[in-house]
């Protein structure tokens, strides 16, 4: 899947996908401003470059925007959420889900 704006004036300002942690879970969790790292649980995964940021509440993540799946360096985050969908939107209910985090290296 290519997204339209891949090559596009967005991508200057916005290279790549991120996920936002507090800086004390990040330090506690041996983390660090640029890290990639892999965010998962039983139903996917995706990697994002980690951003910190000492207005997300401790113990969360924040994934700021949706992204394409050709913008991840691996997986996708669309993955992570359950299959239920908003009565309204009539899409997925991207308000939170459960994940763990760990280290990821390009192979």
């Amino acid at each position: 899947q290519m997204c339209i704006e891949t090559d596009g004036y967005l991508r200057e300002i916005d290279p790549e996908p991120i996920v936002q942690i507090n800086p004390a879970d990040a330090e506690r969790l041996g983390f660090a401003e640029g890290d990639y790292c892999e965010f998962f649980n039983d139903r996917g995964s995706a990697v994002a470059k980690l951003v910190l940021d000492a207005g997300i509440r401790p113990g969360t993540l924040q994934y700021p925007k949706g992204r394409c799946i050709s913008h991840t360096k691996s997986g996708r985050f669309n993955s992570l959420m359950n299959g239920h969908l908003h009565p309204f939107g009539i899409n997925q209910s991207y308000n939170d889900c459960l994940v763990g985090i760990r280290a990821w290296t390009e192979e």
